[in-house]
């Protein structure tokens, strides 16, 4: 590693990230172009008066100069910090000079000097072409990132302090941890929601205390109520316990399966002190016979979590939409979850939003200026008029229903909406897959009944 002030390096004019210029200046407003994001990263580096030290700038020597060939929008940064004429855009010098009156950023950076452009080609290569097999940047899963950001009392919190203190109480218990794994990948806030309702945590036998996990009940006595509920976060939309009501309503229709007094413990056990049971057996546990003296009142896994989605609406095929909608989906496909969920989030609304959209005009299901969640319960209203009925119901768009109405407590759509509109907003991994689950269905039955009723 080398150190340089900014004034001692040049930028590569001949950056991937624009065409080739033929000045220094114009390579630098070539970057300026990207004016919210070059904005953001000099006011990040005012701010910290330092650069990202995970991420070293990488320098060549050609000719005798310095020249970036990695960190060219960092340098840029830099130089327009401390000359803002540098930018021929007025308000971007405006913006500039704003910058430079509270800081400079650092006099001087610590570069890595390649021996040459090939050299340096891998490494600059791994930086910018995803994750590559594990060899370059993994990105953290949602879980992952609730964990780095972490504060106390948030639903996240929350979350993990239920699934971290489960998973040390069952930890032999492959098809609990499981259903562990799929409730949080669907979505890591609804479980921390779910079990904020004390509600909910006396009627299945457990607590939440000075940020530990208590359990209430023998372990053979929870795991029952336990995988039904994991299950049912797992496999239904966030509507479903968005509300106090439906969280009671829940718990109320899910009490045969909850612990009862006679194994209720002498005083709440913390979760990774819970004692085995006389009868604790994984193997016995995870195969409940029906055996009146052999049964641990395990229940029946539904089946095996199914398998993370790559892309959006992954096993959606649209055959009658206009052509032009199969086009974006099939666009949208090419970015997967993992590596842009913002994108994702984004375009699997689009691809909700056109296919509505050409449904309304066909069929005057929805206006055009309907809102998106307008035009989701009307279309659905449309496909089953018994969608309010929970027995009669087409149980296929029910998520979609509960998800996208209002008045039942969806936040889908704003969660969609707010992954277009606001800035703030952080799309989760887990969030645009539930939200891809949600929508699927109706997409499909939508499709079909294009086919079964073609307008000429």
């Amino acid at each position: 590693m080398m150190e340089f002030s900014p004034a001692e390096l040049l930028l590569d004019v001949t950056n991937p990230r624009f065409e080739p210029t033929a000045s220094q200046r114009d390579a630098i407003n070539a970057l300026l172009a990207d004016r919210d994001k070059m904005l953001a990263l000099a006011g990040d580096i005012v701010d910290k008066g330092m650069l990202n030290p995970a991420e070293s700038p990488i320098v060549v020597e050609e000719q005798g100069a310095k020249v970036v060939v990695e960190g060219n929008r960092r340098l840029a940064c830099l130089k327009v910090i401390a000359n803002p004429d540098l930018a021929d855009d007025a308000k971007v010098r405006a913006d500039f000079e704003r910058l430079a009156s509270k800081g400079t950023g650092p006099a001087r950076i610590d570069v890595w000097v390649a021996p040459s452009r090939d050299a340096a080609r891998p490494w600059i290569e791994l930086r910018h072409t995803g994750q590559n097999g594990g060899v370059g940047v993994n990105p953290w899963t949602t879980e992952q990132q609730q964990r780095f950001d972490r504060k106390l009392g948030t639903q996240a919190d929350r979350a993990l302090t239920f699934t971290d203190g489960m998973t040390a109480a069952f930890s032999g218990d492959t098809e609990v941890l499981d259903a562990l794994k799929a409730a949080k990948t669907r979505s890591i806030t609804t479980i921390g929601r779910v079990i904020a309702d004390p509600d909910v945590r006396t009627a299945f036998g457990f607590d939440l205390r000075d940020g530990q996990l208590m359990l209430l009940y023998e372990r053979a006595a929870m795991r029952r109520s336990l995988l039904r509920l994991l299950r049912d976060l797992a496999d239904n939309p966030v509507g479903t316990f968005m509300s106090k009501d439906d969280r009671r309503d829940y718990s109320k229709d899910s009490a045969a399966d909850q612990p009862t007094k006679d194994d209720r413990l002498p005083k709440p056990v913390h979760a990774g002190d819970l004692p085995a049971d006389e009868t604790d057996d994984s193997d016995d546990a995870s195969s409940d016979t029906g055996d009146a003296g052999g049964s641990t009142g395990a229940a029946k896994p539904k089946g095996k979590p199914t398998k993370d989605e790559r892309v959006i609406y992954e096993r959606l095929k649209l055959k009658y939409v206009a052509n032009r909608t199969k086009t974006t989906l099939d666009e949208a496909r090419l970015i997967a979850i993992e590596d842009g969920p913002h994108v994702a989030a984004v375009m699997l609304r689009v691809v909700l939003e056109l296919v509505l959209s050409e449904a309304g005009e066909l069929y005057g299901w929805c206006a055009e200026h309907d809102k998106l969640h307008q035009k989701v319960v009307k279309t659905i209203k449309q496909l089953d008029p018994n969608c309010d009925s929970s027995s009669k119901c087409n149980k296929k768009l029910q998520p979609a229903y509960v998800a996208a109405h209002v008045g039942k407590g969806g936040v889908a759509i704003v969660d969609l909406n707010q992954a277009v509109h606001s800035f703030s907003k952080v799309a989760s991994t887990s969030d645009v897959r539930a939200r891809s689950a949600d929508f699927g269905p109706l997409l499909v039955v939508v499709d079909e009944y294009f086919g079964q009723n073609p307008v000429s």
